[in-house]
């Protein structure tokens, strides 16, 4: 009887945030290929074949959510929620176009003489643009001034010189006649589209759709489509590009890779990931497939077999190897147990620390808002939800607020003084705020002391940050629009951009305006969260935030980073604000 070699994936280390999307470049003529990976980091990764990490593209400001190589593999497109889609060079990591956007880029694909691109995303709008040309205004598909789908753009692809296909969340796929940007004809699917990719070798658009994955003919021939449903909903899927005989999922409900027939047999089950699996993607010869959830994975298609770095298979140079790198990538390691130890007592101080900030910021939230009850007091409401975010126990968070609701009875609020001091390190700036103290004295000190210790020195720096008021919704996209509108019905100017959290598997958008708004705009949409059940209002805060943003080599983040976590391991220091946090929606005044 013969024991088939179990399946030992390749981690390919190096993203901070779940990876959204994964793509292969063509086999190039020395049979070689590239991965390039996107994810919420927004830091898009350039790797061999063999997995070895050669460069990360640096420029995006937001999460990346679809990087294409072109064919000939010199070109990268990459599509972003900091609204910009950028076309980069491979061999240097250089950006050599950036086109800006009124929304979300959730999709991109390069046309396959690399002189165009198609881009989708939040806007409902398919975009075209000359590469030849990156300054001329970009085309739209379909009617002028009508949307190309009723809802978020996923997909988009180029099939052939003058055909592009593009998948909504509206459950319509529409292919187009990119010569007089018209539509020609489209599929309906009954759930919102979450993944469409085409396998160049089978001709197929690979779809999934609810629970069902489709296999569809790239240009409509009159070829039946296959399709399948699966007892789960996946994420994506990716056919096996040779011999079309199996295909591979991810799915969000679990941490699993699956393989399935083409008659939609569960095969196998791969398991090796930590979170949900968002996307897979074979390679063009068909010898691997990758997964990503918070890493990448690289899987063997015949495990045991003598291919890359597994049995140490004999390379495959490329006659022109690229050679960028941009920043260093992160390696993990082993630790013995004296190092656990040292470590686990550390993030139990840490903790300590963290609980007990905690709970002085729910009685400092209770008795600036006027009441011990968080339905009447959003300050407090918001001070619990961060404590809860910040993995505080539910026992702790209720202790505080029977302290809050005691004192409040008792008359006994305690007097405590809100300080906040100016920072300098070296060519950055970083300003610690809201230090809540009861000794004054006590807490200058003992910032001085920190300053001091890791080469900073006070200096009046307050005149480049301002405040900006924050707002935090959890709702669903396809409310999204509705929530707009109770924004603007308030004629208050504001900034926002969209979150992910792929551990509660939640999602919403992000507010800013000036602090004298905050209010206003608080209150309509508190009023449009009582309406709709499915929403939540997570944040309501005022925040400090950079007017710039600061130029910074990784050394000097080292520092910063080392300083601000000496700062907020004093029980005083409640906030540390710092100049390297700057991010399109809080610094922008």
């Amino acid at each position: 009887m013969s024991i088939h070699p179990k399946a030992v994936p390749l981690v390919a280390p190096g993203h901070t945030r779940p990876v959204t999307h994964l793509s292969f470049s063509s086999l190039q003529d020395d049979n070689t290929y590239l991965l390039v990976s996107s994810c919420k980091d927004g830091n898009p990764m350039l790797r061999e074949w063999t997995g070895d990490w050669i460069g990360t593209f640096l420029g995006h400001k937001g999460a990346v959510w679809s990087t294409k190589l072109s064919p000939d593999a010199s070109r990268a497109a990459s599509g972003s929620a900091d609204f910009t889609a950028k076309i980069w060079d491979t061999y240097s990591g250089d950006v050599l176009h950036s086109f800006p956007h009124n929304h979300i880029v959730r999709t991109v694909a390069i046309s396959p003489t690399s002189s165009h691109l198609l881009t989708g995303g939040q806007e409902k709008k398919v975009r075209i643009f000359d590469l030849g040309r990156p300054d001329a205004e970009a085309d739209f598909l379909g009617d002028h001034g009508v949307p190309s789908h009723d809802g978020t753009v996923k997909s988009v692809v180029w099939v052939g010189e003058h055909t592009g296909v593009s998948a909504g969340e509206d459950g319509i796929i529409k292919w187009w006649d990119l010569r007089t940007r018209k539509l020609t004809t489209t599929m309906t699917f009954p759930n919102p589209i979450t993944s469409m990719e085409l396998s160049p070798q089978t001709k197929r658009l690979v779809v999934t759709s609810g629970k069902t994955v489709a296999f569809i003919p790239a240009l409509p021939s009159g070829t039946p489509t296959h399709s399948l449903n699966l007892p789960y909903s996946p994420s994506s899927a990716s056919v096996h590009p040779i011999l079309q005989d199996r295909f591979v999922t991810g799915n969000l409900g679990d941490e699993w890779v699956r393989i399935h027939g083409m008659d939609g047999e569960e095969r196998e089950i791969l398991k090796g990931h930590h979170g949900p699996v968002h996307c897979v993607e074979f390679s063009p010869d068909g010898e691997v497939y990758a997964s990503g959830s918070g890493t990448i994975r690289l899987w063997q298609t015949t495990p045991g077999k003598a291919y890359g770095l597994w049995q140490a298979a004999l390379p495959r140079v490329s006659p022109c190897p690229r050679s960028f790198s941009k920043t260093s990538i992160p390696l993990s390691g082993h630790n013995k147990w004296s190092k656990i130890k040292q470590r686990k007592g550390a993030e139990d101080a840490k903790k300590s620390i963290l609980y007990g900030k905690a709970a002085r910021d729910i009685l400092a939230a209770a008795r600036n808002g006027g009441s011990p009850i968080p339905e009447e007091n959003s300050m407090l409401a918001t001070a619990m939800r961060r404590a809860k975010d910040a993995g505080v126990p539910k026992e702790n968070i209720e202790n505080a607020l029977l302290k809050a609701r005691i004192q409040k009875q008792e008359r006994q609020w305690p007097s405590r003084h809100i300080r906040s001091y100016d920072a300098r390190l070296r060519r950055h700036h970083r300003r610690g705020r809201e230090c809540r103290t009861n000794n004054i004295n006590r807490t200058l000190g003992n910032v001085r002391e920190t300053l001091n210790r890791h080469g900073a020195r006070q200096a009046p720096v307050k005149f480049m940050f301002h405040q900006r008021g924050y707002l935090k919704i959890a709702i669903d996209s396809n409310d999204i629009e509705d929530l707009f509108n109770a924004a603007e019905s308030t004629q208050c100017a504001f900034d926002f951009d969209e979150w992910e959290d792929a551990a509660s598997n939640s999602s919403g958008i992000e507010l800013s305006c000036s602090p004298d708004e905050l209010p206003k705009l608080g209150e309509a949409l508190r009023q449009y969260v009582q309406r709709n059940a499915k929403a939540e209002r997570l944040v309501s805060e005022v925040r400090w935030a950079p007017l710039e943003d600061q130029g910074s080599t990784e050394d000097e983040k080292d520092s910063v980073s080392i300083l601000v976590e000496a700062l907020e391991e004093d029980e005083d220091v409640t906030c540390v604000s710092t100049s390297l946090e700057y991010s399109p929606l809080l610094g922008n005044a």
